[in-house]
């Protein structure tokens, strides 16, 4: 049986995500590639996955569909000096970018909760 997470590490990799940073900075510590044999468990990290780097989860789920970045929900646009690279920006971004809904989310919640 093929590994479960191989077509995911696959799509990130076709994005530019490295497999050993993922595992390091998303994935929790205790996960295991076997663990993805369960359903229920591979969803989990498709979920994770897809909360953190604002990937459309539906995109990480569909074995066939392979993973453009046109296709998150923000068009990124940077100001920068002449001669940068727009690609060493995306990443960062996109990972402050979900930091910043986590924020306001968690924000909302408290709100809530204080009124």
């Amino acid at each position: 049986m093929t590994n479960q997470m191989e077509l995911i590490w696959k799509k990130l990799k076709s994005l530019g995500w490295e497999e050993k940073w993922v595992r390091e900075h998303i994935l929790p510590d205790w996960w295991s590639d076997d663990l993805a044999e369960n359903l229920v468990n591979k969803r989990q990290a498709e979920l994770i996955l897809s909360k953190f780097l604002g990937i459309p989860l539906e995109q990480l789920i569909n074995n066939e569909e392979i993973l453009e970045r046109n296709s998150f929900e923000t068009k990124l646009c940077f100001k920068t000096n002449s001669g940068k690279d727009d690609e060493k920006l995306y990443h960062s971004s996109k990972i402050c970018y979900s930091l910043g809904k986590g924020i306001l989310f968690n924000l909302k919640l408290m709100k809530k909760n204080i009124l």
